[in-house]
């Protein structure tokens, strides 16, 4: 992924003060938490302006827990109230890339209180905390920003350059069916012939592959931390994925469950799959390891028997736009569907968008 062309961190935009004074008639200020002591006032303002779910154990499991450390947050408060307006928030990562390991993190958590959303203190909160990463402790910081969140990066010098892409291919019929056939009988035996179609397609387009995949159920042991080591000689910059952080991020997250699927070549693993079943929809959170077309396609076909088994309609995966794996899942049925912004912020200089990788796993929760 491209590095932003404007480093301007800290710089103040021209007439974001004067949109704040305008707006609030008192001042505000920017301070960094305490997680222990202000956990109450964090635990508020996420659940009351983010609407975070299952809020307490979700802070400990990402605030305090992280595989890379505890995260960093600050605090936008109304002096005059002394209130907690808004938060932000940085959660560390760690990256290789060329044998190399740089420090970083995921930024997240942006919220504001309903009477403060405008401009002005939305600024003021992101500067803060963008300029958290000029201390020199990060060498890379990235985000998955909203459509609201992008207007703030831009107003502070920062432009995403580069796009994830959602791809989704059918598994069922079922629920298209339904929608266009109202007699309910004819659409059962329409769905059932359409599914049917579906699995012979999958059939035919199935590959013989010296990988095998499976559903793996078992300890997310120094393997994976193995398979991290090798990926990470080469010089596509992902976070590190040992087996530390992953057991930390899907198998002790506090609400959601996921699965992995393994592929093994003579026992050693060489890529992986997490998975998690959301309503009609399998998705695909990662998927990490070396890229061998007909091997990854094995590793997506046991998704696809997973999915099937869950009786979900769609399987989806969003990927950096523009790498490799795009045009192979296209091959094997996907379809791209919507994409959204990553923005970058101090990237490593000799870093590409080709040499980005990023899935909807490493976001920050």
């Amino acid at each position: 992924m491209d590095t932003v062309q404007d480093r301007r961190v800290g710089r103040v935009v021209p007439g974001s003060e004067s949109v704040l004074s305008s707006k609030t008639k008192m001042p505000l200020t920017v301070r960094s938490a305490d997680l222990s002591r202000d956990r109450s006032s964090l635990l508020g303002a996420l659940e009351s302006y983010l609407g975070v779910p299952n809020c307490p154990d979700r802070f400990d499991w990402l605030y305090l827990q992280g595989a890379f450390g505890q995260a960093r947050a600050l605090l936008l408060t109304d002096e005059a109230q002394n209130n907690v307006v808004g938060v932000a928030a940085l959660f560390p990562r760690s990256f290789k890339a060329s044998g190399k390991t740089l420090h970083g993190c995921v930024l997240g958590d942006f919220c504001l209180s309903p009477s403060w959303r405008s401009l002005g203190p939305g600024l003021q909160l992101q500067r803060a905390c963008l300029e958290e990463l000029s201390n020199g402790s990060l060498e890379v910081a990235y985000d998955f920003p909203s459509a609201g969140m992008q207007a703030i990066y831009e107003r502070l010098g920062f432009i995403p350059q580069a796009e994830m892409v959602r791809l989704a291919r059918p598994l069922r019929v079922d629920q298209k069916i339904q929608e266009h056939v109202r007699f309910a009988p004819l659409g059962a035996a329409l769905a059932g012939i359409g599914n049917k179609l579906l699995r012979a397609k999958d059939a035919l387009s199935r590959k013989k592959a010296e990988d095998s995949a499976c559903v793996y159920e078992g300890e997310i042991g120094e393997e994976f931390t193995e398979l991290a080591n090798r990926m990470g000689a080469r010089p596509q910059l992902s976070v590190y994925r040992t087996a530390a952080y992953l057991k930390w991020r899907f198998r002790e997250h506090p609400y959601r469950k996921y699965g992995f699927i393994t592929l093994r070549r003579a026992e050693m693993l060489t890529a992986y799959l997490v998975y998690s079943a959301d309503e009609n929809q399998l998705c695909i959170a990662d998927i990490y390891g070396e890229y061998h077309p007909a091997s990854m396609a094995a590793l997506i076909n046991a998704a696809v028997e997973v999915g099937r088994a869950l009786k979900s309609e769609t399987l989806s995966v969003s990927l950096l736009k523009g790498h490799p794996w795009v045009e192979l899942l296209k091959g094997i049925g996907f379809y791209e569907r919507e994409a959204r912004p990553v923005l970058i912020c101090k990237a490593h200089p000799a870093t590409s968008r080709e040499q980005w990788f990023l899935t909807d796993g490493d976001r920050e929760s």
